[in-house]
């Protein structure tokens, strides 16, 4: 027998205001007017049984999460992990965005720590470099360019990084074609 005792489980209930027999009964009565305006409310009152079960759905997963094991980690060892991923991975800061999403702990974590956000390697889109700018804080940046930026959104990417150039400590171009990667001094 279990020593651990379940909480109540809160049902939802949806009370229709119509069934079939009252509306058999009323079909003479009801205008249409009438009728679509109880259809409006039963979808409404549909629509908030929905959110209240994905709110519900999603507070068993947040538990259910609690009790993995690598929910068990504190943040410091977890962003640790980060961090010595992040030097092996092609892309920089930008591929914590994707470990964001895979809970609330890592999301947390992720967004706490602005060491992790540092390196802007192969920027890609002026939304999620600024994101990685501002997540970084006042920290030193290393920033690794292509030599192949030439459209519109690329200019805007390179003015929304040299516009840190005081926080940058790290500023590389790759000439991929060419085989050339050259730092520059900051």
């Amino acid at each position: 027998m279990s020593s651990q005792t379940s909480a109540p489980s809160k049902a939802i209930r949806v009370k229709p205001d119509l069934d079939n027999q009252s509306l058999a009964g009323q079909h003479s009565t009801l205008t249409t007017e009438q009728i679509d305006e109880k259809v409006l409310a039963a979808k409404a009152r549909l629509v908030e049984a929905a959110a209240q079960f994905d709110a519900m759905i999603s507070k068993y997963g947040q538990l259910r999460n609690a009790t993995l094991p690598i929910s068990r980690l504190p943040d410091n060892t977890l962003t640790t992990i980060f961090k010595e991923c992040l030097a092996e991975v092609y892309g920089g800061s930008a591929f914590l965005f994707p470990l964001g999403h895979v809970c609330t702990k890592w999301r947390r974590a992720t967004i706490r720590m602005p060491r992790l956000w540092t390196k802007i390697w192969y920027p890609r889109s002026v939304k999620l470099t600024e994101e990685i700018i501002k997540r970084s804080g006042s920290l030193p940046l290393e920033v690794l360019l292509r030599s192949h930026y030439a459209t519109q959104g690329d200019r805007a990417l390179i003015s929304l990084v040299l516009a840190c150039m005081d926080r940058i400590h790290s500023l590389a171009f790759d000439f991929g074609s060419l085989g050339i990667r050259k730092t520059l001094p900051c």
